[in-house]
């Protein structure tokens, strides 16, 4: 009699990529490994923040023609974000071209204690004296001039303004070429403005001397 023989087979472990330990190792590993690269992508970014494209006289109205946005790791909160500029802020003292606008050197108040004006001074001016600068305003005497006159009895120059901001230097084409000269904007103190309008009105000139550096 012929004997049967029957085999039992024995379920071996599934397969490594069905078992869910692996699966939710693996995701595990995905989800730590998105989280570091947000996490430092976020560490080495940057801020934004107003910079200013060129030097700005104090006053001057800060707006997309004098500043721009850079993405930058300031280190503080004291600098203007992108956002927070108000309309019609106005620099509340002279900067440089680059510089970050810090929150200090803005305000939405006008200084009440200089007026602005445009006059011609004799041809001198450095062509690297920028917005911003602080000038001396001289008076250079003329055939007129009855002011102070020296030891030799010739009249000498005299000193009109001493704090005078540069806003910028004019160039309306209004003036003929046979007038020489060069026209600027300026900052000057209330307090002297009736000395900068009386010599203006001289038969003398007017000079700007750079203060400083």
């Amino acid at each position: 009699m012929k004997q049967r023989h029957t085999s039992v087979r024995i379920p071996g472990p599934p397969p490594a990529w069905r078992d869910p330990r692996l699966v939710g190792g693996i995701l595990l590993i995905t989800l730590s490994i998105t989280v570091f690269t947000l996490l430092l992508a976020r560490a080495r970014a940057g801020e934004l923040i107003f910079q200013t494209t060129r030097p700005i006289a104090q006053g001057e109205v800060l707006n997309e023609e004098n500043t721009t946005i850079v993405e930058v790791r300031p280190g503080s909160n004291a600098y203007v974000r992108e956002g927070t500029l108000k309309a019609g802020a106005i620099a509340k003292h002279s900067l440089g071209k680059g510089e970050l606008l810090a929150r200090s050197s803005v305000t939405t108040q006008h200084n009440e204690d200089h007026r602005r004006i445009v006059i011609t001074v004799i041809d001198g001016l450095p062509a690297s004296v920028n917005t911003g600068q602080q000038l001396e305003l001289w008076s250079i005497p003329g055939s007129t001039y009855h002011g102070p006159p020296s030891d030799d009895g010739e009249a000498q120059p005299q000193r009109v303004a001493s704090h005078v901001t540069l806003v910028g230097r004019v160039d309306d084409g209004s003036r003929m070429p046979s007038q020489a000269g060069t026209r600027i904007d300026i900052a000057v103190a209330k307090t002297d403005i009736s000395q900068v309008l009386r010599a203006m009105a001289g038969n003398g000139n007017l000079a700007a001397v750079p203060v400083g550096s």
